[in-house]
């Protein structure tokens, strides 16, 4: 008896697992995997840590492409990017989503969605779907039209939509009728009403020169993804840079999904030097004037009032840094000025043109190569570009290293308060706590900053899960590799929610039996892409490359190339098939693999993932010696995810969320 005290008091301190448990969901934006918890010795996250300590690490997570909208459309609709349908900024998944059954995306649920039909008051706030990807955050304000055309590149028109273009005719009263008895068009009228269904008014039309059907039907009930209305005995009302989020009366409260966007664009960036225009890389701001205390204030106080309904939630919240350009309090901008700089800092040795991004965003700053980086009083340094073998000067890579860091230390203590709320107020126990980023982020190493490419850099990101309740799963740290696009699956699985009340067919894994038994077999690869738009050679001077245009404005039959990479775990293996679309609306299946512009080989074999860049330095696919493996992973690529699904499937059926593959 005495041996078995101390297990049972082990079991005993265990948080019972609850039938139905909280999730708190909480992104960074542009944030790479660097701080203690992945390793890393400089960067300070003591919150992050902590929530690590308490949780399973992820160390080899990976976005499905890394630029904003493409993974957030991903992760938020357990979709990947061929099916999404969205590689920049040109679209979204309700839109222009079509997915391996042939379901359009406005008929699937996204990953708020499911908790909220579910039972559960799904909430969010900040960064978590790209702003206007899709529309009003999958949150039209009730008793609005939405704009049903916003363009014929974006697939809404029905009779350009390949699904639903049967349904589309010339009158309302029979499109309606369609919708009533079509269930393919149900998404767009989600109550099968005809009082639902509306007419874009004559002339109204966004994208001038571009035909709309007159037999138009949208969905106008408001919100998918979160609830509009909560009942709580601790009614507050919540205002979000200047936008009320909840407005109660009694004990009724009403939601609006509320994303500001001023510390992207915040004005401090552009303040005049000597009269004369300039664009910084930072400037200081006041702790009450950047957005991300002001979504924490917001978080702890919808905390406050999720806790006293009797309801579970789902609550995202999406703060905005480290993402770029860098408006933090003073005492953040020089936190880390002694960072070494990287070991290596020009572009991989035999990399194909097509792979490098020359990042335009901080080209463009007056710092670098922006407005009067040629006045020598304003900027000493003088004008500066990112190029594959030219680094930044010292001074300038050091600014924007530690300008970085210490805006992820900022991001840190921001969700520090979040976490110690849900604390103070009980709810730990019960609840699911994520953190994640969209994409990682690069600083430098191999010459590339920023995110838009198919690198280690830009694609790993920082993944924490913490399930109090599972044991095995506190203070592990995991090397298997995992997705974004499994996140969906996951809390789907570890919320107890029945495949059913899913009603997807999702593409990612629940990654749950990772968290179940650390140690339990499991992927071989992940898989992420990125377009390109290479219309130019390689140049010594600007523009550079052609692929410093990242082709996030460009209809997506304007691409010219999409990469495709594969992480496995010694390799990552890049193929960069021309990409021939004609018809914008139906740019599924379009590469060409007898057409490749690239072909990369990396060996990752000893990387722990506490470094970055070390170990993409050398393309390996065009040394003989590497022929053999060059083979089998092109195979295994441009199979894709399909098998490791499968094989998933058979390993851990229990897990798998959704209808069988096809």
């Amino acid at each position: 008896l005495l041996l078995l005290l101390p297990l049972l008091a082990g079991v005993a301190s265990a948080s019972p697992a609850p039938a139905r448990p909280n999730v708190l969901m909480i992104v960074a934006d542009d944030c790479r995997p660097m701080f203690g918890a992945f390793g890393d010795k400089y960067v300070q996250a003591p919150n992050l840590n902590a929530l690590a300590a308490s949780g399973t690490v992820f160390h080899n997570a990976y976005t499905q492409l890394a630029v904003c909208s493409p993974s957030r459309n991903s992760f938020m609709s357990g979709r990947r990017p061929d099916s999404t349908r969205t590689w920049n900024f040109r679209a979204d998944f309700r839109s222009n989503g079509l997915d391996t059954h042939g379901n359009p995306g406005a008929t699937w649920n996204s990953l708020p969605e499911v908790f909220k039909n579910s039972g559960y008051v799904s909430v969010g706030m900040g960064k978590l779907y790209h702003p206007g990807h899709p529309a009003d955050n999958d949150c039209l304000v009730p008793g609005t039209t939405p704009d049903v055309c916003p363009s014929v590149q974006e697939g809404v028109c029905m009779q350009n939509n390949p699904v639903l273009k049967t349904i589309a005719t010339s009158s309302v009263e029979k499109c309606c009728a369609a919708c009533i008895s079509d269930p393919a068009c149900a998404a767009w009228n989600v109550n099968r009403d005809q009082e639902q269904c509306h007419l874009r008014p004559s002339g109204q039309n966004t994208n001038p020169g571009k035909e709309c059907s007159s037999g138009i039907v949208r969905q106008v009930d408001g919100c998918r993804s979160w609830i509009t209305q909560f009942d709580t005995r601790s009614p507050t009302n919540i205002t979000l840079d200047k936008h009320e989020v909840t407005k109660c009366i009694g004990d009724s409260c009403q939601f609006e999904y509320v994303n500001p966007d001023a510390q992207i664009t915040d004005v401090c960036l552009d303040q005049p030097r000597d009269g004369k225009k300039w664009a910084s890389l930072t400037c200081d701001l006041p702790d009450d004037n950047c957005t991300d205390k002001w979504l924490a204030d917001s978080a702890t106080d919808i905390l406050q009032s999720l806790a006293s309904q009797d309801k579970p939630f789902f609550l995202g919240v999406g703060f905005h840094k480290p993402h770029p350009f860098w408006a933090i309090p003073s005492r953040y901008h020089h936190m880390y000025d002694d960072m070494p700089l990287p070991d290596h800092q020009t572009a991989p040795q035999g990399m194909p043109d097509v792979a490098y991004y020359s990042c335009d965003s901080i080209n463009s700053r007056s710092e670098v190569g922006g407005i009067n980086c040629d006045d020598p009083q304003l900027n000493p340094g003088g004008c500066q570009y990112i190029l594959p073998n030219r680094t930044l000067s010292k001074p300038i890579m050091t600014k924007i290293r530690s300008s970085y860091s210490g805006a992820l230390t900022w991001m840190d203590s921001q969700v520090g308060r979040v976490l110690d709320k849900l604390k103070d107020l009980g709810l730990e126990n019960n609840t699911i706590v994520l953190f994640f980023a969209d994409h990682g982020w690069a600083l430098g190493e191999s010459s590339l900053y920023c995110k838009m490419a198919n690198y280690e850099l830009e694609t790993r990101v920082p993944l924490i899960v913490r399930v109090p309740w599972l044991e095995s799963a506190v203070g592990v740290d995991s090397r298997a590799l995992v997705e974004l696009v499994d996140i969906m699956p996951t809390l789907i699985d570890l919320a107890n929610i029945t495949a059913a009340a899913a009603n997807d067919s999702l593409e990612g894994y629940s990654f749950a039996p990772l968290l179940r038994n650390p140690s339990a077999a499991w992927k071989n690869a992940s898989f992420s892409q990125y377009p390109r738009c290479m219309n130019s050679t390689m140049r010594n001077e600007p523009p550079y490359l052609a692929t410093r245009d990242p082709c996030t404005g460009v209809p997506s039959n304007e691409f010219t190339h999409m990469g495709y990479t594969m992480r496995t775990a010694q390799w990552r293996y890049t193929e960069w098939p021309r990409w021939v679309c004609y018809d914008v609306n139906a740019c599924e299946n379009s590469t060409d693999w007898s057409d490749l512009a690239g072909v990369e080989l990396y060996n990752h074999e000893g990387d722990t993932g506490s470094t970055f860049g070390d170990f993409e330095t050398v393309n390996l696919a065009d040394k003989p010696e590497y022929a053999a493996v060059v083979k089998q992973l092109s195979a295994q690529l441009r199979a894709g995810w399909k098998p490791e699904q499968r094989r998933l499937a058979q390993l851990h059926p229990a897990a798998r969320v959704g209808q069988p593959l096809k």
